[in-house]
């Protein structure tokens, strides 16, 4: 007569199941940080962009300049009105003036590579230089300090810390495991449009 195996799982299929589900979990838990990482870069630039883009908007909506600033150091940014011109020297983050727009990057995005983006950009935004994090920025090409964008109510763009020029660009960068993202903001002096790329 044969013993008869009761119902249930033995401890050697037990720790197989265990170890199963734990390798499972820590893939898991590594392919959701790397796609919040991604998805974190992602809705910082496209916030950025689309500051820049409406604080370029107000200019033509309310009739007068506005200022996009941006803070290299510390990661942060603002669309403002600037009806009386604008002086990035005196600009007070604490008391910005009327706010358009303002953000601010989370750990790990920042204004940069101080190479900028490192390559030509298609037509007709070839001619923006692309030497730096933020080629209208004060000290830009050590990625330090202030720096800003007035666009003018019936067109154009005047880049503060730099000439007018055939336009201007800032970077932004954020890498995850090795792998390093790139996006270029460029503006063009004339017309003041705005067009984002990314490597």
């Amino acid at each position: 007569m044969r013993a008869q195996r009761s119902p249930g799982f033995t401890l050697l299929e037990l720790a197989v199941a265990l170890a199963i589900a734990a390798i499972l979990t820590a893939l898991s838990v590594a392919a959701l940080d790397g796609l919040r990482t991604r998805a974190s870069f992602s809705n910082v630039s496209a916030r950025i962009a689309q500051g820049v883009r409406q604080t370029r908007a107000e200019a033509f909506g309310r009739g007068v300049a506005t200022a996009f600033i941006v803070d290299t150091v510390d990661g942060r940014w603002w669309g403002v009105e600037a009806p009386d011109g604008f002086d990035v020297d005196a600009f007070d983050p604490a008391a910005p003036g009327t706010v358009i727009v303002s953000g601010s990057f989370p750990e790990g995005i920042t204004f940069g590579p101080t190479d900028g983006y490192g390559a030509s950009l298609a037509a007709p935004f070839a001619g923006v230089p692309v030497t730096s994090a933020c080629s209208f920025c004060r000290d830009a090409g050590t990625n330090q300090g202030f720096g800003a964008v007035v666009f003018e109510p019936r067109g154009g763009a005047r880049f503060l810390g730099a000439p007018r020029a055939m336009g201007h660009q800032f970077t932004l960068t954020g890498t995850h495991r090795g792998a390093t993202r790139t996006l270029a903001v460029a503006i063009l002096g004339l017309s003041g449009v705005v067009e984002t790329f990314e490597r």
